[in-house]
């Protein structure tokens, strides 16, 4: 299976991947937490992807998917800077739209988008997109934690007033002011 047919595969056929299974694979490809994909990240990125096929490689699979990291970086580097970023990334693995590009940071909106059933409050997997999508809008968001689990873990510990693993409207608020203070402090 060629290099190519793998990362069809790994995308699955067209299927979306959520934003925190994307911020997992990148918070493990991207080593040095440069927020870039540099050549040797992203041939270990795509040598895993073929390890997921076959045990064995052989030199000509080797050959073949160096080429197409190559060939990646040079489709997917929007700016041409040789490495992949965040944002180009995305792009790669077909992530799904970022709910805070369209919604902001916005209590109401984020409940609607993030609360899918209503109830007034954020946990679990619905706790997980929002930290990751709020990775993926600005790195400093998320500033000293190397992982959306990390994340979510120090949300909670932070905001969760009531300690019931979950964010109510007004734990929201404190959590979004705080993000937005940290993302101040970090420009």
């Amino acid at each position: 299976m060629s290099p190519k047919d793998i990362l069809k595969k790994f995308r699955g056929e067209g299927r979306e991947i959520t934003g925190s299974e994307f911020m997992e694979v990148w918070s493990h490809y991207d080593k040095d937490k440069s927020g870039k994909l540099e050549y040797a990240e992203l041939n270990e990125f795509m040598k895993d992807l073929l390890l997921k096929k076959t045990d064995v490689l052989t030199e000509t699979d080797i050959l073949a998917y160096t080429e197409h990291v190559i060939e990646l970086i040079d489709r997917f580097d929007v700016n041409k800077d040789g490495v992949l970023e965040l944002h180009e990334m995305e792009l790669l693995l077909h992530v799904k739209s970022n709910h805070l590009s369209k919604t902001g940071l916005n209590v109401d909106s984020i409940l609607s988008s993030y609360d899918k059933h209503h109830k007034g409050h954020i946990k679990g997997s619905q706790l997980k997109e929002l930290c990751a999508d709020l990775m993926r809008r600005n790195k400093s968001f998320s500033r000293g934690v190397n992982s959306v689990d990390e994340f979510v873990e120090e949300v909670l510990r932070t905001c969760d007033t009531n300690k019931d693993n979950q964010l109510d409207r007004e734990e929201l608020k404190l959590f979004l002011n705080l993000s937005l203070d940290r993302k101040t402090e970090g420009k």
